[in-house]
C-alpha cells in the first residue's frame, strides 16, 4: 500500500524508490499555504448554519482580522441577507481541508472568488491524479503527525485502486 514519505535534507538521505515528491512547485502541490495569501479563512457566528461548515476560503486578498460580511439570499425571499464573517488565517489541517474540496466539492467561498472550472487553484483532477500517483510513495516536507495534502492525494489514487 503506497504512504506518505516526509521529505528530508539530512546529509545522505535519499528518496526512496517508487516515491513521487508532491510539494509545493509540482503539479500535485497544496495551492493553500499556511500563513500565506491564499491560507484566508472566513467564519462568523450563522457560519455553520449557512455554510455546512465552520467556516470557507475567504477568496479575496485580505488581512486576518478583517470583518467581510456576505450578502446571500433569504431562504424562500428575494432579498438579501447581511451575513457576518471575519477573516483568520486558516489551520493546517483546515487548508489540508481545502485542497480536498477543491479537488472533489470547492466550497461556496472558492465557487463566488474564483470558479474551480477555471482551474484558479488546482493544476491537475482527480483523474490525473490517479494517473500519474497510483502505486507511488508520496513525498512532502510535512511532518508525518501533521494534516499534509499527500494524504488527500493518497486518498484519491488508493480510491482507484479499490476499484
Amino acid at each position: 500500500m503506497p504512504k506518505r514519505i516526509q521529505r528530508k535534507r539530512t546529509a545522505g538521505w535519499r528518496m526512496p524508490e517508487n516515491t513521487v515528491y508532491v510539494g509545493r512547485p509540482t503539479l500535485f502541490g497544496n495551492p493553500f499555504q499556511y500563513r500565506g495569501q491564499w491560507g484566508l479563512v472566513h467564519y462568523g457566528p450563522q457560519h455553520h448554519e449557512r455554510f455546512g461548515r465552520d467556516w470557507d476560503h475567504e477568496g479575496r486578498i485580505s488581512r486576518a482580522g478583517n470583518r467581510h460580511d456576505m450578502f446571500l439570499p433569504s431562504v424562500g425571499s428575494r432579498d438579501l441577507d447581511q451575513v457576518e464573517t471575519y477573516v483568520r488565517w486558516g489551520t493546517r489541517a483546515e487548508l489540508v481541508e481545502l485542497f480536498r474540496l477543491t479537488l472533489t466539492d470547492p466550497t461556496l467561498g472558492m465557487r463566488l472568488a474564483y470558479p474551480s472550472a477555471g482551474g484558479r487553484f488546482l493544476k491537475v483532477t482527480p483523474d490525473e491524479i490517479r494517473t500519474h500517483l497510483a502505486g507511488k510513495n508520496l513525498a512532502c516536507w510535512c511532518r508525518l503527525d501533521q494534516p499534509c495534502h499527500a494524504d488527500v492525494l493518497l486518498e484519491i489514487t488508493n480510491r482507484q485502486v479499490a476499484r
